[in-house]
């Protein structure tokens, strides 16, 4: 289902209260993007030609993603966007009315509404970016600040909290992150029931952390709570195919960390001719938990900072689905509690819950994956432990590490996947 585009308004919003430079200077990059092309990466192209079959029935979209025959691009070609361009420049100059109010959202009205879709220009012009609840917590002396509904910082604060009431350097390397499986297992379970202060409250509380440790199969304990597994989570979130993390920083010490997605591959397959976007399609799969008026759909984004004495330490997020919250707390702790730097923790291996399993799933991908002897150890816990070796399957990482003390940033991206990290020349703040 296709709901009101709201990145736009969430950008100018940001852009108008934070921003130094024009909305036109801002968007000049994307434009030449746009308008000139880029040499479309393999992964791109894999899910264009994947998402094919659904995609061609969209004149719109069959126009702007594929060649005139109907084939996808190719790993390497160079991919253009000249409606996309119009838009954008429409965008620059007319900023957030244009799309919400004016020639671009009359034309999304009309299209959406000749196809069945309940969104009409009404609805455009009152859509509103609004704040959103900040969710803190704390980890071994460092703060931790999230997003609460839509984004899922309150889960990796809460699995993160349970991590706390262990000692990494009393087990092996594999039996910790079986823990932090453990512990992120019992936080997604949380995600259903967020959504209102009281909820975001007793899941961040440190009593409540320690509740749950309580239940933690850990060296010494043979099993979980009583001696049963713990318990399946739901079916997995299937929103992964098209996410997209940002993190950046500029030379006067401001961070933005930024997460959005269209759900699955290319969202809900649909552009509107002559406009050049894809729509997505991320209310679908959450309208079963949203059965208020004025209630925002759950998902598993999680842009999210890390602070030691007051200083931005990490600004870091993940692209994955479901797999978002366990890659930001496997990043944290591989930094604080092994004092990694960034980079270097985003190339080690991963522990998860299983969906619709009690089992945890441990990353065995050739190369950076848990040796045999490592997952020996996770299921020494009395814990079942499935071996997951598929690229870019355990979170797709992007970060920035500051380093106070040399005021220095380190950028990094997620070796598993198609992204980078790109800076000017070192700079200092």
């Amino acid at each position: 289902m296709i709901g009101i585009p709201g990145a736009l308004a969430g950008l100018i919003r940001l852009h108008e209260e934070h921003g130094s430079l024009s909305l036109a200077q801002v968007m000049e990059p994307a434009i030449e993007y746009a308008e000139n092309g880029y040499r479309l990466l393999p992964g791109d192209a894999r899910r264009q030609a994947a998402g094919a079959s659904q995609a061609l029935e969209f004149p719109g979209t069959a126009g702007a993603y594929y060649k005139g025959d109907g084939s996808p691009y190719r790993a390497g070609e160079v991919f253009r966007q000249p409606d996309y361009t119009t838009t954008l420049r429409k965008i620059a100059i007319g900023g957030r009315d244009v799309f919400y109010e004016g020639e671009i959202a009359r034309a999304m009205a009309s299209d959406l509404s000749a196809n069945g879709a309940v969104i009409d220009l009404d609805d455009l012009k009152q859509y509103e970016a609004e704040d959103n609840r900040i969710v803190r917590g704390s980890y071994r002396g460092y703060e931790l600040v999230g997003t609460d509904v839509p984004a899922a910082g309150v889960l990796s604060i809460q699995a993160l909290h349970i991590m706390e009431q262990f000692d990494p350097s009393s087990m092996s390397e594999a039996e910790w992150f079986a823990i932090a499986g453990q512990a992120l297992q019992m936080a997604q379970r949380e995600l259903g029931v967020l959504g209102t202060d009281s909820a975001a409250v007793r899941a961040t509380s440190k009593e409540y952390a320690a509740t749950l440790a309580a239940e933690i199969a850990a060296p010494g304990r043979a099993a979980a709570g009583n001696g049963s597994p713990l318990p399946p989570l739901g079916p997995r979130d299937d929103h992964q195919g098209h996410t997209t993390h940002l993190s950046t920083a500029d030379a006067d010490g401001m961070f933005v960390s930024l997460t959005q997605t269209l759900g699955p591959n290319m969202g809900s397959k649909v552009v509107t001719p002559g406009l050049g976007f894809l729509y997505a399609s991320t209310l679908g799969g959450y309208l079963g938990t949203m059965t208020e008026p004025g209630m925002r759909a759950r998902s598993n984004i999680n842009p999210f900072m890390v602070l030691k004495d007051g200083e931005v330490f990490l600004v870091l997020g993940a692209a994955g689905g479901g797999m978002i919250p366990p890659a930001v707390v496997h990043a944290i702790s591989r930094v604080i509690d092994f004092g990694m730097d960034l980079p270097q923790a985003l190339a080690e291996p991963r522990v998860a819950g299983g969906f619709g399993s009690a089992a945890l799933n441990a990353e065995t991908t050739p190369g950076i994956g848990w040796s045999d002897d490592e997952m020996d150890d996770m299921r020494g816990l009395g814990l079942e432990i499935n071996a997951v070796a598929r690229s870019g399957a355990f979170g797709r990482v992007h970060g920035i590490q500051y380093d106070a003390a040399t005021k220095m940033w380190i950028g990094a991206a997620d070796p598993d996947w198609e992204g980078s990290a790109r800076g000017p020349t070192p700079q200092r703040r």
